[in-house]
C-alpha cells in the first residue's frame, strides 16, 4: 500500500489541478486528497449554501492555491481563471445537484449542468496546455428500468427529471467533444 501511495504522490507532486465545484461535498474531498498527494489546486465555485459544510468545517480553502468565486455559466471569467492558472488537469464537479431543485429551477439546472459542462469542454478545446480532464456526472444519467441496481458505461442514457436529463445532456456533450475535437486533435 505504501508503494502505491508513493507512486501517486510522485505523479501528483506539483501538478496543477483546476477543480470546479470544490466547495461541494465531493469537491471538498477531492481537494483534500489532491493536497495530500502534493498537487496544487485552484478551485472555482459558488459559495456553499449550507452553513454547516465540509468545505468550511475542514478549512479546505487553506489547501488551495486559490479559491475563485465564479459562476460556471460565466464563460469569460471561467476561461480567464483557467488560462491564468494554466492547469495540467481539470476536474469538473460544479453542478446544480438536487433533483427536487431541478423541478423548481429547470432552466438554471440545465444552464449549470449542461451549458456549464459545455463551457469547460470548449475552453479545453481552445487551450492547448491541459493534459487531461475528468468530467463528473451521476448514475442518474442512465435510463432506469427498475430492474437492476448497477449501470455500465454502455447502458442507455435517460433521465426523465430535469436534473437527470441535464446530466445526460452533459454526457452527450462530452461524447461529442471527445469525438469531434479531442480525438481528432491526435490526427491533425
Amino acid at each position: 500500500m505504501k508503494n502505491k501511495l508513493k507512486i501517486l504522490q510522485k505523479f501528483w507532486k506539483n501538478k496543477k489541478v483546476f477543480l470546479t465545484g470544490h466547495t461541494g461535498f465531493k469537491g471538498s474531498w477531492c481537494t483534500i486528497f489532491f493536497n495530500l498527494l502534493g498537487a496544487k489546486v485552484v478551485g472555482y465555485f459558488l459559495k456553499p449554501q449550507q452553513k454547516l459544510n465540509l468545505f468550511d468545517l475542514a478549512n479546505v480553502k487553506k489547501l488551495t492555491v486559490d479559491s475563485i468565486i465564479g459562476d460556471i455559466r460565466n464563460y469569460s471569467k471561467l476561461k480567464n481563471a483557467i488560462s491564468k492558472f494554466s492547469p495540467d488537469f481539470i476536474v469538473h464537479m460544479a453542478a446544480q445537484p438536487l433533483v427536487r431543485d431541478s423541478y423548481k429551477f429547470p432552466k438554471y439546472t440545465y444552464e449549470v449542468n449542461t451549458l456549464g459542462t459545455i463551457n469547460i469542454l470548449n475552453i479545453i478545446n481552445e487551450l492547448n496546455f491541459i493534459k487531461s480532464a475528468l468530467i463528473v456526472t451521476t448514475d442518474k444519467v442512465y435510463y432506469n428500468n427498475n430492474q437492476k441496481n448497477y449501470y455500465k458505461e454502455k447502458d442507455l442514457l435517460g433521465g426523465i427529471d430535469p436534473y437527470s436529463n441535464s446530466k445526460s445532456c452533459a454526457e452527450l456533450a462530452v461524447k461529442t467533444y471527445n469525438h469531434s475535437f479531442f480525438f481528432l486533435k491526435n490526427f491533425l
